[in-house]
């Protein structure tokens, strides 16, 4: 019984050996072939006014028309917050588009007695100068801090 298994053990090692010898040389006769697409510029950038990603940081950041002072003439400042002496600073995360608009808006970081919701409005209603990048106005996401100070008494 021994004497048969060592030769077919050998045989099968033996196989084993010159068919691996056998797909090297194989591999070295088969052509290469080219698989990217012919007619595609894949040295141009990309242009991300195709998506709906708005950018973070642009060349230029979109401007409220009028500037801070511009959203801050549209506050009114809340009977509850005057009542219980709120005073703060809201920051208003905005979506502006292509058009200077603004899409979404909502509160970050809020000092609350209504004061959130009076600076949510003020920014969803205020129109921007779009923000650029390489030419072309973009959505951009901003974030806005709006302040609710209280004035002494004369």
């Amino acid at each position: 019984m021994r004497e048969i298994r060592i030769p077919s053990l050998l045989i099968l090692l033996f196989i084993t050996v010159s068919s691996a010898q056998s797909n090297d040389s194989m591999k070295s006769t088969i052509p290469s072939i080219d698989i990217q697409p012919k007619g595609i510029d894949y040295t141009k950038k990309y242009s991300h006014t195709e998506n709906d990603t708005p950018f973070v940081a642009v060349e230029k950041m979109p401007e409220p028309i009028g500037g801070i002072k511009g959203i801050q003439g549209k506050l009114k400042y809340p009977r509850k917050a005057i009542k219980n002496k709120v005073e703060g600073t809201v920051y208003i995360l905005a979506f502006v588009d292509e058009f200077g608009d603004v899409t979404k808006a909502m509160v970050l970081k809020g000092i609350g007695s209504g004061c959130d919701e009076v600076a949510l409005e003020a920014v969803k209603e205020t129109k921007f100068i779009p923000g650029m990048q390489e030419g072309k106005n973009v959505k951009v996401q901003i974030s806005i801090p709006i302040i609710f100070r209280l004035l002494p008494p004369p």
